[in-house]
């Protein structure tokens, strides 16, 4: 069989189901969030243009947060200007959010987690999109939680570690 036998394939042409492209952003600098309104993630931004109004995207990755006493880590998913994370429990004054950590009431300034990223959202366009992670402190205490680091100590130690965090937009085929 010759290159010219066999098909080129285009996106248009690829089956269901078949990532069509990737698309990831690191932050691996540090942030400190304390404000109780929703604020982008330095870096995890993304702008792509999908192949076809009917692709899915699948969102994945992950925030290395560093929790302190008295804060509430939430974590939400705007893709194409709409927040796909109001799931779960709408009920009363809870913040929604798509992932996070719950209201953490223990002295431990060291202390840093991953939360992850995972999400399917329909696209309806193939104009170019945009797909970012904010970050919301759901307690209003004026304490912080730290991005890619502890939060409150945060000693230039060897047992001190700094970390990055992830966004990945695989764009499939519908």
């Amino acid at each position: 069989i010759t290159a010219s036998g066999i098909p080129t394939l285009v996106s248009a042409n690829m089956p269901t189901g078949s990532v069509i492209s990737v698309h990831t952003a690191d932050f691996t600098g540090t942030a400190t969030h304390s404000s109780s309104s929703w604020a982008d993630i330095p870096n995890l931004t993304l702008t792509f243009t999908p192949a076809s109004a009917t692709s899915k995207i699948y969102i994945t990755g992950h925030v290395m947060v560093g929790t302190e006493f008295d804060t509430m880590c939430g974590i939400r998913i705007i893709a194409a200007g709409n927040n796909i994370s109001t799931i779960g429990d709408t009920a009363g004054n809870r913040t929604k959010a798509h992932t996070g950590l719950g209201y953490w009431n223990i002295q431990n300034n060291y202390e840093i987690l991953a939360v992850p990223i995972n999400a399917v959202h329909t696209l309806s366009s193939a104009s170019s999109t945009i797909v970012k992670l904010q970050a919301i402190n759901g307690d209003t205490s004026g304490h912080a939680f730290g991005i890619n680091k502890s939060a409150a100590n945060d000693p230039d130690a060897t047992w001190q570690g700094r970390f990055a965090s992830n966004l990945t937009v695989m764009e499939i085929a519908g």
